[in-house]
């Protein structure tokens, strides 16, 4: 074996050395959003006060049936939150603050008095369930149909139009959309 190939051996076996444990133990980043089975060993925290005692560890929020006329701010600080169930309030709007919960992947409002969704809501881009039905709403925003991990999504008992049903489905097709456009 000559000299030089020696030394291009030895470079090459040098430089596999030094790569080869950045190969071998590089991991991809984890998502910071839970998958259904991790998410389905976490708790439900069915009190706020409770909740922000370590609110770092909330990732499922029930206050459903409360007479809530808002959102209480302090739902915003839950920035781990991924599920919130706020079924039978007297709640007539979605906040700007609900971008501050972009973790969301199931968002229940049904039955409660909702008139406006804010624009803010397209940035819960993992929302995969949303649950809007018998409320006061007369449109579905156009930007439900950017919300493309979004699998369910319930307008039942709303005032919102077949045509615009049926455009959400064509935006969104592997969503299923309630009532059925």
């Amino acid at each position: 074996m000559s000299r030089s190939a020696f030394v291009q051996i030895s470079i090459l076996s040098f430089c596999l050395l030094l790569c080869f444990p950045t190969i071998s133990f590089a991991q991809v980043p984890s998502s910071d959003v839970k998958n259904d089975v991790e998410l389905g060993r976490e708790i439900w925290y069915y009190s706020l006060e409770e909740a922000m005692k370590e609110p770092e560890k909330v990732y499922k929020l029930n206050l459903s049936d409360q007479k809530l006329k808002e959102i209480p701010t302090d739902v915003f600080k839950l920035t781990n939150l991924h599920m919130l169930d706020l079924r039978d309030n007297k709640l007539d709007e979605v906040p700007s603050d609900i971008k501050d919960l972009s973790k969301l992947t199931m968002l229940n409002m049904y039955d409660n008095k909702l008139r406006i969704i804010h624009p803010d809501m397209q940035y819960l881009t993992h929302l995969r369930q949303l649950y809007l039905g018998k409320n006061k709403l007369v449109a579905a925003p156009a930007f439900f149909g950017g919300l493309g991990s979004l699998r369910k999504l319930d307008l039942s008992r709303n005032y919102v139009t077949v045509y615009e049903l049926q455009n959400l489905q064509s935006m969104l097709p592997n969503c299923s959309i309630i009532p059925r456009p």
